[in-house]
Protein backbone atom coordinates (compact mmCIF):
# COMPACT_ATOMS: atom_id res chain seq x y z
CA UNK A 1 0.00 0.00 0.00
CA UNK A 2 2.81 2.40 0.93
CA UNK A 3 4.66 1.81 -2.38
CA UNK A 4 1.47 2.30 -4.36
CA UNK A 5 0.72 5.50 -2.49
CA UNK A 6 4.24 6.87 -3.12
CA UNK A 7 3.93 6.10 -6.86
CA UNK A 8 0.50 7.75 -6.88
CA UNK A 9 1.87 10.89 -5.22
CA UNK A 10 4.89 11.03 -7.57
CA UNK A 11 2.66 10.72 -10.64
CA UNK A 12 0.30 13.39 -9.31
CA UNK A 13 3.24 15.76 -8.75
CA UNK A 14 4.64 15.13 -12.25
CA UNK A 15 1.32 15.65 -14.01
CA UNK A 16 0.57 18.81 -12.01
CA UNK A 17 4.04 20.30 -12.66
CA UNK A 18 3.67 19.53 -16.39
CA UNK A 19 0.21 21.10 -16.46
CA UNK A 20 1.55 24.18 -14.64
CA UNK A 21 4.36 24.63 -17.20
CA UNK A 22 1.88 24.21 -20.06
CA UNK A 23 -0.23 26.94 -18.49
CA UNK A 24 2.84 29.22 -18.26
CA UNK A 25 3.57 28.54 -21.93
CA UNK A 26 0.01 29.61 -22.75
CA UNK A 27 0.76 33.07 -21.31
CA UNK A 28 3.11 33.70 -24.26
CA UNK A 29 0.80 32.10 -26.81
CA UNK A 30 -2.43 33.84 -25.80
CA UNK A 31 -1.27 37.04 -24.14
CA UNK A 32 -3.73 36.33 -21.25
CA UNK A 33 -1.14 36.81 -18.52
CA UNK A 34 -3.27 36.99 -15.38
CA UNK A 35 -5.65 34.14 -16.24
CA UNK A 36 -2.99 31.55 -17.00
CA UNK A 37 -0.70 32.83 -14.23
CA UNK A 38 -3.45 32.18 -11.68
CA UNK A 39 -4.05 28.68 -13.11
CA UNK A 40 -0.30 27.97 -12.97
CA UNK A 41 -0.16 29.19 -9.37
CA UNK A 42 -3.13 26.98 -8.40
CA UNK A 43 -1.49 23.97 -10.04
CA UNK A 44 1.78 24.60 -8.22
CA UNK A 45 -0.13 24.82 -4.91
CA UNK A 46 -1.80 21.48 -5.65
CA UNK A 47 1.62 20.10 -6.45
CA UNK A 48 2.95 21.24 -3.06
CA UNK A 49 -0.11 19.62 -1.47
CA UNK A 50 1.11 16.28 -2.93
CA UNK A 51 4.79 16.87 -2.18
CA UNK A 52 4.23 17.21 1.61
CA UNK A 53 2.86 13.66 2.18
CA UNK A 54 5.42 12.29 -0.29
CA UNK A 55 8.21 13.92 1.71
CA UNK A 56 6.82 12.46 4.95
CA UNK A 57 6.67 8.94 3.52
CA UNK A 58 10.19 9.09 2.11
CA UNK A 59 11.67 10.28 5.42
CA UNK A 60 9.54 8.11 7.76
CA UNK A 61 7.62 11.05 9.16
CA UNK A 62 4.04 10.62 10.40
CA UNK A 63 1.34 11.99 8.08
CA UNK A 64 -2.30 10.90 7.78
CA UNK A 65 -3.18 10.20 4.15
CA UNK A 66 -6.45 9.09 2.63
CA UNK A 67 -5.38 6.64 -0.11
CA UNK A 68 -8.68 6.91 -2.05
CA UNK A 69 -8.40 10.70 -1.97
CA UNK A 70 -4.91 10.55 -3.46
CA UNK A 71 -6.07 8.19 -6.23
CA UNK A 72 -8.82 10.67 -7.07
CA UNK A 73 -6.18 13.43 -6.95
CA UNK A 74 -4.01 11.52 -9.45
CA UNK A 75 -6.93 11.06 -11.84
CA UNK A 76 -7.76 14.77 -11.59
CA UNK A 77 -4.08 15.64 -12.16
CA UNK A 78 -4.04 13.52 -15.31
CA UNK A 79 -7.20 15.22 -16.59
CA UNK A 80 -5.77 18.64 -15.74
CA UNK A 81 -2.56 17.90 -17.61
CA UNK A 82 -4.27 16.65 -20.76
CA UNK A 83 -6.80 19.49 -20.61
CA UNK A 84 -4.18 22.22 -20.36
CA UNK A 85 -1.96 20.41 -22.90
CA UNK A 86 -4.85 20.22 -25.36
CA UNK A 87 -5.57 23.92 -24.95
CA UNK A 88 -1.88 24.64 -25.51
CA UNK A 89 -1.87 22.51 -28.69
CA UNK A 90 -4.94 24.35 -29.99
CA UNK A 91 -3.31 27.73 -29.43
CA UNK A 92 -0.04 26.58 -31.04
CA UNK A 93 -1.95 25.41 -34.10
CA UNK A 94 -3.89 28.67 -34.19
CA UNK A 95 -0.65 30.63 -33.96
CA UNK A 96 0.79 28.61 -36.85
CA UNK A 97 -2.32 29.21 -38.97
CA UNK A 98 -2.18 32.95 -38.17
CA UNK A 99 1.47 33.08 -39.26
CA UNK A 100 0.60 31.27 -42.51
CA UNK A 101 -2.26 33.68 -43.18
CA UNK A 102 0.03 36.64 -42.48
CA UNK A 103 2.66 35.24 -44.86
CA UNK A 104 0.05 34.58 -47.57
CA UNK A 105 -1.31 38.12 -47.16
CA UNK A 106 2.19 39.55 -47.55
CA UNK A 107 2.75 37.45 -50.68
CA UNK A 108 -0.63 38.52 -52.06
CA UNK A 109 0.19 42.16 -51.35
CA UNK A 110 3.49 41.76 -53.19
CA UNK A 111 1.79 40.09 -56.16
CA UNK A 112 -0.80 42.89 -56.29
CA UNK A 113 2.01 45.44 -56.26
CA UNK A 114 3.72 43.65 -59.14
CA UNK A 115 0.43 43.46 -61.04
CA UNK A 116 -0.14 47.19 -60.58
CA UNK A 117 3.40 47.90 -61.75
CA UNK A 118 2.91 45.63 -64.75
CA UNK A 119 -0.26 47.44 -65.82
CA UNK A 120 1.43 50.78 -65.19
CA UNK A 121 4.17 49.79 -67.62
CA UNK A 122 1.63 48.77 -70.24
CA UNK A 123 -0.51 51.90 -69.72
CA UNK A 124 2.32 54.45 -69.62
CA UNK A 125 5.53 53.18 -71.18
CA UNK A 126 3.90 51.36 -74.07
CA UNK A 127 1.55 54.26 -74.83
CA UNK A 128 4.27 56.91 -75.21
CA UNK A 129 6.01 55.36 -78.26
CA UNK A 130 2.59 54.79 -79.85
CA UNK A 131 1.69 58.45 -79.35
CA UNK A 132 4.92 59.48 -81.03
CA UNK A 133 4.34 57.06 -83.89
CA UNK A 134 0.72 58.12 -84.40
CA UNK A 135 1.69 61.80 -84.43
CA UNK A 136 4.37 61.26 -87.06
CA UNK A 137 2.19 59.11 -89.30
CA UNK A 138 -0.55 61.76 -89.12
CA UNK A 139 2.00 64.44 -90.06
CA UNK A 140 3.23 62.40 -93.03
CA UNK A 141 -0.33 61.65 -94.15
CA UNK A 142 -1.49 65.26 -94.05
CA UNK A 143 1.63 67.19 -95.07
CA UNK A 144 3.81 64.78 -97.05
CA UNK A 145 3.71 66.93 -100.17
CA UNK A 146 5.07 69.96 -98.31
CA UNK A 147 7.88 68.16 -96.45
CA UNK A 148 11.49 68.22 -97.64
CA UNK A 149 13.52 65.05 -98.05
CA UNK A 150 15.49 65.93 -94.91
CA UNK A 151 12.28 66.34 -92.87
CA UNK A 152 10.96 63.02 -94.17
CA UNK A 153 14.27 61.32 -93.29
CA UNK A 154 14.21 62.73 -89.73
CA UNK A 155 10.58 61.63 -89.32
CA UNK A 156 11.45 58.14 -90.53
CA UNK A 157 14.37 57.96 -88.05
CA UNK A 158 12.06 59.04 -85.21
CA UNK A 159 9.49 56.42 -86.25
CA UNK A 160 12.18 53.76 -86.34
CA UNK A 161 13.33 54.78 -82.86
CA UNK A 162 9.74 54.62 -81.53
CA UNK A 163 9.08 51.20 -83.05
CA UNK A 164 12.43 49.90 -81.73
CA UNK A 165 11.46 51.07 -78.24
CA UNK A 166 8.06 49.37 -78.54
CA UNK A 167 9.62 46.15 -79.76
CA UNK A 168 12.18 46.13 -76.93
CA UNK A 169 9.47 46.83 -74.35
CA UNK A 170 7.18 44.11 -75.72
CA UNK A 171 10.07 41.63 -75.73
CA UNK A 172 10.77 42.37 -72.06
CA UNK A 173 7.07 42.22 -71.13
CA UNK A 174 6.65 38.84 -72.83
CA UNK A 175 9.89 37.51 -71.35
CA UNK A 176 8.90 38.68 -67.86
CA UNK A 177 5.50 37.01 -68.32
CA UNK A 178 7.15 33.71 -69.34
CA UNK A 179 9.54 34.04 -66.44
CA UNK A 180 6.68 34.50 -63.94
CA UNK A 181 4.94 31.39 -65.29
CA UNK A 182 8.16 29.36 -65.20
CA UNK A 183 8.01 28.33 -68.86
CA UNK A 184 11.30 29.82 -70.11
CA UNK A 185 13.34 26.96 -71.66
CA UNK A 186 16.91 26.42 -70.42
CA UNK A 187 19.43 24.64 -72.69
CA UNK A 188 23.09 25.43 -71.81
CA UNK A 189 25.65 25.09 -74.60
CA UNK A 190 29.10 26.40 -75.54
CA UNK A 191 28.86 30.03 -76.72
CA UNK A 192 31.57 32.35 -78.02
CA UNK A 193 31.35 35.64 -76.10
CA UNK A 194 32.82 38.23 -78.50
CA UNK A 195 30.43 37.67 -81.45
CA UNK A 196 27.39 37.98 -79.15
CA UNK A 197 28.69 41.30 -77.79
CA UNK A 198 29.36 42.55 -81.33
CA UNK A 199 25.82 41.60 -82.40
CA UNK A 200 24.29 43.48 -79.47
CA UNK A 201 26.42 46.56 -80.15
CA UNK A 202 25.34 46.49 -83.81
CA UNK A 203 21.69 46.76 -82.69
CA UNK A 204 22.46 50.07 -80.99
CA UNK A 205 25.02 51.43 -83.47
CA UNK A 206 22.79 54.36 -84.42
CA UNK A 207 22.24 55.60 -80.87
CA UNK A 208 25.91 54.97 -79.99
CA UNK A 209 26.88 57.23 -82.89
CA UNK A 210 24.27 59.89 -82.07
CA UNK A 211 25.42 60.06 -78.42
CA UNK A 212 29.08 59.94 -79.48
CA UNK A 213 29.86 57.17 -77.00
CA UNK A 214 33.32 55.64 -76.70
CA UNK A 215 32.85 51.85 -76.65
CA UNK A 216 35.81 49.75 -75.51
CA UNK A 217 35.54 45.98 -75.87
CA UNK A 218 38.19 44.06 -73.90
CA UNK A 219 37.13 40.50 -74.66
CA UNK A 220 39.64 37.85 -75.84
CA UNK A 221 38.86 36.07 -79.08
CA UNK A 222 37.65 32.47 -78.80
CA UNK A 223 36.57 33.03 -75.18
CA UNK A 224 33.61 30.72 -74.59
CA UNK A 225 31.08 30.21 -71.81
CA UNK A 226 28.49 27.54 -71.08
CA UNK A 227 25.09 29.24 -71.17
CA UNK A 228 21.65 29.14 -72.67
CA UNK A 229 21.93 30.79 -76.09
CA UNK A 230 18.76 32.90 -75.81
CA UNK A 231 19.29 33.90 -72.17
CA UNK A 232 22.90 34.93 -72.78
CA UNK A 233 21.87 37.16 -75.70
CA UNK A 234 19.13 38.73 -73.56
CA UNK A 235 21.52 39.42 -70.66
CA UNK A 236 24.14 41.07 -72.89
CA UNK A 237 21.60 43.03 -74.93
CA UNK A 238 19.83 44.46 -71.86
CA UNK A 239 23.05 45.36 -70.03
CA UNK A 240 24.44 47.17 -73.10
CA UNK A 241 21.09 48.91 -73.64
CA UNK A 242 21.06 50.14 -70.03
CA UNK A 243 24.66 51.37 -70.21
CA UNK A 244 23.90 53.33 -73.40
CA UNK A 245 20.63 54.68 -72.01
CA UNK A 246 22.12 56.09 -68.80
CA UNK A 247 25.42 57.41 -70.20
CA UNK A 248 25.69 61.05 -71.29
CA UNK A 249 26.90 62.17 -74.70
CA UNK A 250 30.63 61.67 -75.08
CA UNK A 251 30.71 59.09 -72.26
CA UNK A 252 32.55 55.79 -72.16
CA UNK A 253 31.37 52.17 -71.90
CA UNK A 254 33.82 49.34 -71.24
CA UNK A 255 32.75 45.76 -71.96
CA UNK A 256 35.22 43.24 -70.57
CA UNK A 257 35.49 39.50 -70.03
CA UNK A 258 38.17 37.44 -68.32
CA UNK A 259 38.73 34.04 -66.78
CA UNK A 260 38.63 33.96 -62.98
CA UNK A 261 39.11 31.32 -60.31
CA UNK A 262 36.84 28.31 -60.24
CA UNK A 263 36.83 27.76 -64.02
CA UNK A 264 34.53 30.75 -64.47
CA UNK A 265 34.32 33.65 -66.92
CA UNK A 266 33.52 37.09 -65.50
CA UNK A 267 31.75 39.47 -67.88
CA UNK A 268 31.40 43.14 -66.90
CA UNK A 269 29.89 46.26 -68.45
CA UNK A 270 31.09 49.53 -66.97
CA UNK A 271 29.84 52.99 -67.89
CA UNK A 272 30.62 56.59 -66.94
CA UNK A 273 26.93 57.48 -66.77
CA UNK A 274 24.65 58.99 -64.15
CA UNK A 275 24.98 56.09 -61.69
CA UNK A 276 22.53 55.22 -58.93
CA UNK A 277 21.89 56.33 -55.35
CA UNK A 278 22.04 53.84 -52.48
CA UNK A 279 18.25 53.94 -52.08
CA UNK A 280 17.76 53.14 -55.76
CA UNK A 281 20.26 50.26 -55.53
CA UNK A 282 18.43 48.75 -52.54
CA UNK A 283 15.08 48.75 -54.38
CA UNK A 284 16.36 48.00 -57.87
CA UNK A 285 14.65 44.61 -58.14
CA UNK A 286 11.39 45.50 -56.38
CA UNK A 287 8.49 45.75 -58.82
CA UNK A 288 6.24 47.17 -56.11
CA UNK A 289 8.61 50.13 -55.59
CA UNK A 290 8.89 52.90 -58.18
CA UNK A 291 12.54 52.80 -59.33
CA UNK A 292 12.25 53.56 -63.03
CA UNK A 293 13.67 56.72 -64.54
CA UNK A 294 14.31 58.02 -68.03
CA UNK A 295 17.69 57.89 -69.74
CA UNK A 296 20.04 60.82 -70.28
CA UNK A 297 18.06 61.80 -73.38
CA UNK A 298 14.62 60.86 -72.03
CA UNK A 299 14.82 57.26 -73.23
CA UNK A 300 12.01 55.23 -71.58
CA UNK A 301 12.88 52.62 -68.97
CA UNK A 302 10.63 50.07 -67.24
CA UNK A 303 13.07 48.25 -64.96
CA UNK A 304 11.92 44.88 -66.33
CA UNK A 305 15.21 44.37 -68.16
CA UNK A 306 17.19 44.16 -64.93
CA UNK A 307 14.69 41.75 -63.39
CA UNK A 308 15.06 39.49 -66.41
CA UNK A 309 18.87 39.75 -66.31
CA UNK A 310 18.94 38.83 -62.62
CA UNK A 311 16.65 35.85 -63.14
CA UNK A 312 18.61 34.56 -66.16
CA UNK A 313 21.97 34.91 -64.39
CA UNK A 314 20.60 33.02 -61.38
CA UNK A 315 19.33 30.27 -63.73
CA UNK A 316 23.02 29.67 -64.50
CA UNK A 317 23.79 29.49 -60.74
CA UNK A 318 25.44 32.90 -60.97
CA UNK A 319 24.90 36.24 -59.26
CA UNK A 320 24.46 39.69 -60.78
CA UNK A 321 26.85 42.12 -59.07
CA UNK A 322 26.23 45.86 -59.19
CA UNK A 323 28.58 48.67 -58.21
CA UNK A 324 27.34 52.21 -58.69
CA UNK A 325 27.89 55.73 -57.49
CA UNK A 326 25.66 58.66 -58.31
CA UNK A 327 27.04 60.86 -61.12
CA UNK A 328 30.05 58.55 -61.55
CA UNK A 329 28.66 55.54 -63.36
CA UNK A 330 27.81 51.88 -62.81
CA UNK A 331 29.40 48.47 -63.28
CA UNK A 332 27.31 45.35 -63.83
CA UNK A 333 29.12 42.01 -63.74
CA UNK A 334 28.27 38.32 -63.59
CA UNK A 335 30.05 34.98 -63.86
CA UNK A 336 29.33 31.97 -66.08
CA UNK A 337 31.09 28.60 -66.39
CA UNK A 338 33.95 28.56 -68.88
CA UNK A 339 33.60 26.23 -71.85
CA UNK A 340 36.49 23.85 -72.51
CA UNK A 341 38.94 24.39 -73.93
CA UNK A 342 40.14 27.86 -73.07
Amino acid sequence: MTTTLVITLILSVLFQISAAFCALRLIKLTGKTYSWLLISFALFLMCIRRIIPLYCFLFDMHYDVDFLNEIIGLVLSIFMFFGVFSIKSIFIERKRVEEEIKQKNEELSKINGQKDRFFSIIAHDLRNPFNSLLGLTQLLTEELSTLTNDQIRRSAMTMRKATTQMYSLLENLLEWSRMQRGITPFKPESIEVLPKISQSLALYSEVITSKNLDIIVAVPENLKVVADHYMFETIIRNLISNAIKFTDRGGKIIIAAKQVAGHLIEISIKDTGIGMSQILLENLFSLDVQTTRTGTENEPSTGLGLLIIKDFVEKHNGKLKIESEEDKGSTFSFELPAADPY
